[in-house]
């Protein structure tokens, strides 16, 4: 019995469907499928969501050898440096669209990143559309910020007022909302009511 096979006998037999298994942890239904059919072999990590999901071990999957597969990669850095900083931008933001670049000098080039997304959108480790409004081109995000998106849009507003230093990565005041920039230097400050962002004198007054 190979890795597919293995994944697939445990599942079925935890009562478990494929779709169930896309909610409890992310990965689409379609690369699970491809894995227990045999056409891609997962990683550590992956297998490890999946374990914990089924609540089996990873020593579960693989009955014959007690362990994984030298086959298996390895959850080491990964080669291309592109994927290791996309993922750093994914666990920043949460969503990430070409305008956040302008937040981040240092990253690689957007159709790097985009090749990088879209290598783990294909894992089930991220996916793919249109989650905020307002931009052109392709968005990314992780599975729990668009649970996060949708809970937030469906909150009722309070006016809750936020105060961050402009270094602070969530300054995206005149990148993803309207208004100038606030330069990210020490002293500035952000201020948000309801995730918008006000002027100094407006928080004042609501916090008074």
């Amino acid at each position: 019995m190979n890795l597919g096979e293995s994944i697939r006998k445990i599942r079925q037999t935890k009562g478990l469907s494929q779709g169930e298994m896309q909610k409890r942890t992310g990965i689409l239904r379609s690369y699970l499928s491809r894995v227990e059919n045999g056409h891609t072999i997962p990683s550590l990590a992956t297998l490890q969501r999946l374990a914990v999901a089924m609540e089996v071990t990873l020593a579960d999957f693989f009955p014959t050898e007690g362990a994984p597969p030298a086959t298996v990669p390895a959850d080491g850095p990964p080669q291309d440096p592109t994927d290791a900083r996309a993922a750093q931008l994914l666990r920043r933001y949460g969503v990430v669209t070409r305008e956040l670049l302008a937040r981040e000098p240092m990253a690689p080039p957007w159709w790097r990143l985009v090749r990088a997304y879209r290598r783990a959108e294909a894992r089930g480790e991220v996916r793919g559309g249109r989650f905020v409004a307002g931009f052109v081109g392709e968005q990314f995000a992780l599975p729990e910020a668009v649970d996060a998106l949708r809970a937030v849009h469906r909150r009722e507003r309070t006016g809750e007022v936020v105060r961050l230093s402009a270094c602070d990565p969530l300054n995206l005041v005149g990148i993803l909302t309207p208004g100038p920039r606030i330069p990210a230097v020490i002293g500035n400050e952000v201020l948000y009511r309801d995730g918008v962002p006000i002027e100094a004198e407006a928080a004042a007054a609501a916090s008074a």
